[in-house]
């Protein structure tokens, strides 16, 4: 009786099991894999706005306690094809700050040019330009304004209120920003969300 228990456990799978085992696998695997890459994506779009708010808020809170202006500049990466934001004095040029300085956000991650209102730069000036540099910017004056250019103060008329709209190469249209919302400076988080649930918190409305 033993032995024949020990034979039937030394023949193993059969070849048959073993592609059906492949199979019912292959079809979990399909099954989940667009689930968890979309929740992937949906996580590391959350993370990248949180992150855009916080460097934003950052740079407002070094221009208010440094009483100088600063900024947060954004850039895509042509190395690695990451989006970047980095933290600074407004004196400095973007084309001056060492990699180090820079951030990296997810990969997929990406600027929504058509909807992101915030001002284009030429990296070597700082100065604004019509054309797409590559470079964007918020600048906060040392009251935590944002402005148009950093000597300005609150009260000159070119307050720089505008939104960083980001969007996932994964998510289709889904939309996040953070959004300089008051001329004082204060920034908020919003997500697009359907014309019927249309309240002003959204992606594409200020």
């Amino acid at each position: 009786m033993k032995k024949e228990s020990d034979n039937s456990l030394n023949q193993g799978f059969t070849f048959t099991e073993i592609v059906s085992t492949v199979v019912v696998i292959g079809i979990l695997i399909a099954i989940i894999s667009p689930s968890w890459l979309g929740f992937i994506a949906r996580q590391q779009l959350r993370t990248s706005t949180n992150k855009i708010y916080w460097a934003m808020q950052n740079a407002r809170s070094e221009a208010r306690a440094e009483r100088t202006s600063w900024q947060a500049t954004f850039k895509r990466n042509l190395e690695n094809d990451r989006l970047q934001y980095a933290i600074h004095s407004a004196d400095i040029m973007p084309i001056d700050l060492s990699e180090s300085v820079w951030q990296d956000l997810p990969n997929g991650v990406q600027l929504d040019k058509e909807q992101t209102k915030i001002y284009k730069v030429d990296p070597k000036t700082n100065g604004v330009k019509l054309s797409d540099t590559g470079y964007y910017r918020v600048i906060f004056n040392y009251q935590g304004c944002p402005v148009y250019w950093g000597t300005e103060e609150c009260t000159q008329g070119r307050i720089s209120k505008g939104r960083v709209t980001l969007k996932h190469q994964h998510l289709g249209e889904r939309r996040q920003c953070v959004i300089v919302s008051t001329l004082i400076g204060a920034l908020r988080t919003a997500e697009d969300l359907s014309e019927a649930q249309s309240d002003g918190n959204r992606c594409y409305r200020d």
